[in-house]
């Protein structure tokens, strides 16, 4: 995304005379009234939307940080329309501040609810990870909103899997390191011809010393048995690849199908049995985490 102030540059103005010259560019003040009217024109709209056409209101926020270590704040509401059509509209997404508090989640949130006129009693649930925050904060909006019963705070099932999967991938992190730096050193076709080529170099050699190298690059690449784990972890791990996507869907409703789901991972775990300890222990981690959760 580039600055208004683009349009003062010299060397882009002569771009677009290079073009056109008969265009004439809008000032600064110019594009800023028209950003301003067309925000204030969609917010109306908004607000006419969701007072026309929802009785309850589900919300989703999320909480991320950017490369700069900003802080953001997205919020979406979610409604389902009387011919049972789902629609889902990104309210805004606001600088957050330098700390990520309950407080200061809250304070974020209220002025956006009243911006788009989002009335306390149509809020029917609230989606969001679990961290300790985002749940005081759930807490401190419902006080702060003066519900008549405190808003339903539903926890994204896929973030729930994810944080139990990362625990039991703490099992194997020197096997998943390992595999990181092959991948990172190996992305090309042409690394790999280099990286052969180089290996047979290495142990063919007559010099000893270089026979010494080659041998000990060599054991830097996965072994057979490393092969084998990292297969079986991908088949232990498939079936929670497409858990994720089908309760990542915003088509259709997802809170109905995710206690079944959940339990078809925990069977799926507790049926696999492998020779390898490795992936037992990953297996167990997961399990316990997810019946903590």
């Amino acid at each position: 995304m580039l600055t208004l102030s683009l349009i003062e540059n010299k060397h882009f103005c002569t771009f677009l005379y290079s073009f056109d010259p008969r265009y004439q560019l809008p000032c600064i003040n110019t594009i800023k009234n028209e950003i301003a009217d067309g925000y204030y024109h969609t917010t109306q709209t908004i607000k006419q939307i969701l007072l026309t056409y929802t009785s309850s209101i589900s919300l989703t926020f999320d909480l991320w940080t950017s490369r700069a270590h900003d802080s953001y704040l997205g919020l979406t509401c979610h409604w389902i329309s009387d011919e049972f059509l789902i629609y889902d509209l990104t309210l805004d997404i606001i600088e957050l501040g330098a700390y990520k508090t309950a407080n200061n989640i809250v304070e974020s949130i209220e002025p956006m609810l009243k911006e788009f006129g989002i009335e306390k009693n149509k809020l029917l649930s609230i989606t969001t990870d679990n961290s300790a925050n985002v749940k005081a904060a759930i807490t401190k909006l419902s006080t702060s909103l003066q519900v008549s019963k405190p808003i339903a705070n539903i926890f994204c099932a896929t973030h729930t899997l994810q944080l139990s999967i990362n625990m039991g991938l703490e099992v194997a992190d020197d096997l998943i390191n390992k595999c990181k730096m092959l991948i990172s050193f190996m992305s090309g076709e042409k690394k790999k011809k280099q990286l052969r080529e180089l290996t047979n170099d290495l142990e063919n050699s007559t010099n000893t010393d270089y026979r010494r190298d080659g041998t000990n690059f060599h054991e830097k690449l996965l072994s057979n048995d490393e092969f084998k784990s990292i297969k079986a972890l991908i088949n232990l791990l498939c079936l929670f690849h497409k858990a994720t996507k089908i309760l990542s869907g915003s088509t259709y409703t997802t809170l109905s199908i995710m206690v079944p789901t959940v339990k078809e991972l925990v069977q799926h775990l507790n049926n696999t049995i492998s020779e390898l300890d490795i992936i037992n222990e990953v297996k167990d981690v997961i399990l316990s985490n997810l019946s903590c959760r």
